[in-house]
């Protein structure tokens, strides 16, 4: 083969390579946000009336579903205020969380077990 061949291989292959690496940084998920659970916990019992208020806590998917004893009592406004995506149903809301939803599920439950 000729020099005048090397030239755009080296060229194309530099390309793919920068193409590559490009491709697989916009690609990378983020790591996981590090959050204080128990603090985040606390709060959504606070915004939802309560210990007391709280009967069952399960996790569907990235929602949160939390059956309450009376959903009357819930912080609306401070809901709003924390910008959480919520949907109420009767004595059921359904919170949105994108991180660590388990840990966030176990704390309340083990807060309610305490009471």
């Amino acid at each position: 083969m000729s020099k005048e061949i090397y030239i755009p291989l080296i060229i194309i292959t530099v390309i793919l390579i920068i193409s590559f690496v490009i491709f697989y940084l916009i690609r990378k998920k983020p790591k996981k946000k590090l959050i204080d659970v128990s603090g985040y916990a606390n709060n959504l019992i606070d915004l939802l009336g309560g210990i007391n208020n709280i009967i069952t806590v399960t996790v569907e998917l990235n929602r949160l579903k939390i059956n309450l004893k009376d959903p009357s009592v819930l912080k609306k406004d401070k809901i709003k205020e924390e910008k959480l995506i919520a949907f109420l149903s009767g004595n059921e809301i359904k919170i949105l969380i994108k991180e660590n939803i388990n840990e966030i599920k176990t704390e309340i439950n083990q807060m309610k077990n305490e009471v």
